[in-house]
């Protein structure tokens, strides 16, 4: 080479650390000593290595040499044998190594692929001064890029904390922390791990299972320390990176990379920062959500038992109950289930499911369970029929205690695992808890008020009841239909029978009209053998159905046989009938009956229609 060149040579490599460079990316002054080596050399391949974790890290791919191949390669006068061996890591072929070194510790290496002008020029004397050059511009480049990719990592760092702590929703935090791993690693699987299931959806992720882990996996989440993982995969290698706050550790980040692939130094600090960036910001997360589901759960707790504290009726409180617990836990089915003669009563307010075959099966598992152990329950991960798909998979059942007797359960089903916590459950047991009390002190209530409105031995309501009940239907209703019975002959059953079973009769009679007229009227026994049944809000035809009803199924289901003679009277707002006018008109229609034949019912004269 001419001196001319040289000279220019120099020019060039001292421009490649001038310190107006250091406004130039490391990639383009990386680029710069390849086209310098080309131009001059003809060099057509390079391979640029710096020291980092006791080996030498490719500049281009992040493969890595033990200082150990290096000085073998130096000392090494056949070179052949490590060709294959380069060829294979770096897929093209080298056979020259330049290695710097301050006192024995190797700093920067290159590779490349020799020519002919290069072959020459290092026999010259110049090429030590050129060396010597060379690797300074090296080491520049090397140094230029860790000061610039630690640049980058800290900024991107400081994005990604400042996005964190602007916000306290759990899965936008994951979601940032997959996104930022993945973005500076794209070649790399990326996988999530966390110790709780997440309601909101959030980028994939699975659940820590303590059982089927690999033991590098588990003790990264046990120690809080990176574990790196070798075994797992033939070609790759997972680093175990926990995601860690001051109080715990929250889940698992796992990086699967090719076991050529060397991490820099300032590529684990990135992970871990951001690992720890997103731990804290978690806990804070966990710890605010914790603060605001605990003002709710106060809030709820505190209405709740100011309202169970007003003067409510069973199904006024029973609804009340049934609100709080949908708005605050968002179940799939509930009910409210209280036992009655060992037997299950499925409360109205409870949701359709519970009045299915499978419903009343849930139901009465769970109720066995309740009594058995006088205890509530909680699944998250619940299956009554394993040989299923499961329709339900969490559940809460909460029995309802009064002095120290179950007397019924609530609970509540919902078809995905986990979605009552375990704090939700304590919640449900501290509600149901508080409302027992009141529920039993409104059960005594309704006891005794039932011990008042209803007659002890028929069990319909009494005289004072449906004079009541009567007075407020002719007030506000337009019309209805009120029908008085009297049971035909009963004389003759307490003279033949015995005064016990003309009382078993009565009771078979009431038991019929009660199930006949269900929840459309009210019946009451209005003296000895007569009943009356009011039918508020009725017209006339369909009060003589029930009557039909009433005449055919009395002979049919009392033992001994017996008849009934049925007074009817329909009234409307037009005719201002008053509550005496009622009750005397259809005692009038009531003996006609009786009169004329009996097991028939008479509709008052003036709109006289014989049955």
């Amino acid at each position: 080479m001419d001196a001319q060149t040289y000279e220019s040579l120099k020019t060039e490599i001292y421009s490649l650390y001038d310190a107006e460079m250091i406004e130039w990316t490391h990639a383009l002054l990386y680029e710069k000593i390849k086209l310098v080596l080309k131009g001059y050399f003809n060099v057509q391949r390079t391979q640029l290595l710096y020291a980092e974790h006791q080996q030498l890290i490719s500049y281009q791919n992040h493969h890595g040499l033990p200082f150990s191949i290096i000085d073998s390669f130096i000392k090494e006068e056949d070179f052949e044998p490590k060709m294959q061996w380069l060829y294979e890591m770096y897929e093209h072929q080298y056979d020259d190594v330049l290695a710097y070194r301050e006192g024995e510790q190797v700093l920067v290496v290159i590779l490349l692929q020799s020519t002919e002008q290069w072959i020459a020029f290092k026999k010259e004397e110049r090429y030590q001064e050129f060396s010597r050059m060379f690797f300074q511009a090296c080491r520049f480049i090397t140094k230029l890029m860790k000061m610039q990719n630690r640049e980058t990592n800290y900024r991107k760092l400081y994005e990604v904390t400042k996005a964190f702590n602007a916000t306290m929703e759990s899965k936008e935090i994951l979601d940032l922390v997959m996104r930022t791993i993945k973005e500076r690693f794209p070649n790399m699987r990326v996988d999530l791990l966390l110790s709780h299931e997440q309601k909101e959806h959030v980028t994939s992720y699975r659940l820590f299972d303590y059982l089927n882990e690999r033991q590098l996996t588990i003790e990264a989440f046990l120690s809080g320390e990176m574990t790196i993982d070798e075994g797992r995969l033939p070609t790759r290698v997972v680093r175990n990176v926990p995601i860690k706050g001051k109080q715990g550790i929250y889940g698992i980040l796992q990086i699967c990379s090719s076991k050529s692939y060397v991490y820099s130094e300032l590529e684990i600090e990135f992970i871990q920062m951001v690992a720890q960036s997103a731990g804290n910001a978690l806990e804070n997360a966990s710890l605010y959500n914790q603060s605001s589901n605990l003002i709710d759960d106060l809030q709820l707790v505190n209405e709740t038992s100011k309202r169970l504290n007003d003067n409510l009726g069973l199904r006024e409180m029973i609804v009340f109950l049934k609100n709080q617990l949908v708005r605050a836990f968002h179940p799939t089915e509930y009910a409210f289930v209280f036992f009655e003669e060992g037997l299950l009563h499925i409360l109205k307010e409870s949701s359709p499911y519970f009045a299915s075959e499978r419903g009343e099966r849930y139901l009465y598992q769970i109720g066995q369970r309740i009594i058995e152990t006088n205890d509530a329950i909680f699944d998250a991960d619940f299956d009554i029929d394993s040989s299923k798909v499961p329709e339900f998979q969490s559940l809460i059942a909460a029995p309802v205690i009064s002095r120290g007797q179950v007397q019924g359960f609530v609970i509540l089903l919902h078809q995905e695992k986990y979605a009552f916590s375990f704090e939700d459950f304590k919640l449900v047991r501290s509600l149901i808890s508080h409302a027992s009390l009141a529920l039993s002190n409104i059960l005594l209530r309704e006891q005794l008020q039932e011990l008042v409105d209803k007659d002890s031995l028929t069990k319909l309501y009494s005289r004072r009841y449906a004079d009541k009940v009567i007075a407020q239907s002719l007030k506000y209703d337009e019309c209805g239909v009120l029908l008085i019975l009297d049971i035909d002959d009963f004389k003759k059953i307490n003279d033949t029978h015995g005064h016990a079973i003309g009382d078993q009769v009565l009771v078979q009679a009431a038991k019929i009209v009660k199930s006949i007229v269900g929840e459309y009227g009210i019946a009451s026994r209005w003296g000895g053998e007569e009943i009356t049944v009011l039918l508020p809000a009725i017209d006339l035809s369909n009060g003589l159905k029930f009557a039909d009803q009433i005449l055919e199924q009395i002979p049919i289901k009392t033992t001994p046989k017996v008849t009934v003679s049925m007074g009817v009277m329909y009234w409307s707002k037009a005719n201002q009938y008053t509550y005496k006018e009622l009750f005397i008109f259809t005692d009038e229609a009531l003996y006609e009956a009786k009169g004329t034949g009996k097991n028939k019912y008479v509709i008052y004269k003036p709109l006289q229609s014989d049955g």
